[in-house]
């Protein structure tokens, strides 16, 4: 009888699937809350000069400076480079879905286009969102 690779693959993939044993999965609390208009809201005690300016200069050769991490946390910072929402990340201990309404975004310019199948979502609407 030839060997058969499917048969054998299928066999240890349901050996994989009947066993018993979970992962647990640590959910990492991020130091922030993220709002619904994309403004990020930290904790009473969470002093942003000391803790992502500050540590922003201890860490990157080009530091975030205040007036943008300001900006960046009421959401009121449109044009932000890829850099930055790395160094965001790193300082925050997040990924750069953590800091993003990605989902509410897409679910609201999908609902635009449901009002007309031939709508194409506008550079304005985008806009709109962020």
């Amino acid at each position: 009888m030839p060997f058969n690779n499917d048969e054998v693959m299928s066999e240890e993939i349901n050996e994989i699937n009947e066993t018993e044993e979970t992962v647990e999965v640590i959910e990492n609390e991020l130091p922030f809350d993220l709002q619904a208009n994309g403004e990020i809201v930290f904790p009473e005690d969470f002093v942003i000069t000391d803790e992502i300016v500050g540590r922003s200069k201890l860490m990157f050769e080009t530091p975030l400076l205040k007036p943008y991490v300001s900006k960046f946390i009421r959401a009121a910072n449109k044009n932000i480079s890829m850099a930055n929402v790395l160094k965001f990340c790193i300082l925050l201990d997040c990924s750069p879905n953590d800091l993003f309404n990605w989902e509410e975004w897409k679910g609201e310019l999908f609902a635009r286009m449901a009002t007309d199948e031939d709508y194409l979502i506008t550079h304005e609407d985008i806009k709109e969102i962020l």
